[in-house]
């Protein structure tokens, strides 16, 4: 689906119905090796909110504490909103060992895969 000349990726979310992410044209570009999924995205444009910065300066490969400054408390409340948007369970200790912004997306991934099961 198109809005306003951008592909938009609609996401069913349980607990909030749907969100809408643009997903932008250059993505493929800029991160050429990553397969952009819903919940990259989703976890891209929660950490630019919180962080107070543009989506596209959130890599994948960017770490979350050494690039991105994320403090203890920043990862817990991106946890909680995650928690709050998909409806999958995501405990602490689990967003704690997540080193990069895509090992957080897969983590949302796979704690929606087990709560679908």
């Amino acid at each position: 689906m198109e809005i306003h000349g951008r592909e938009v990726v609609a996401l069913e979310f349980p607990a909030r119905g749907a969100v809408l992410l643009h997903v932008h044209a250059d993505l493929a570009v800029s991160f050429p090796s990553v397969d952009v999924s819903p919940e990259l995205e989703l976890v891209r444009h929660l950490l630019a909110r919180r962080l107070d910065r543009a989506v596209e300066s959130i890599a994948p490969r960017h770490r979350l504490v050494a690039d991105l400054r994320l403090s203890k408390l920043d990862l817990a409340i991106v946890g909680l909103e995650l928690e709050d948007l998909t409806g999958a369970w995501l405990p602490f200790p689990r967003l704690a060992h997540a080193e990069t912004v895509d090992d957080l997306a897969r983590l949302v991934r796979a704690a929606r895969s087990s709560r679908s099961r």
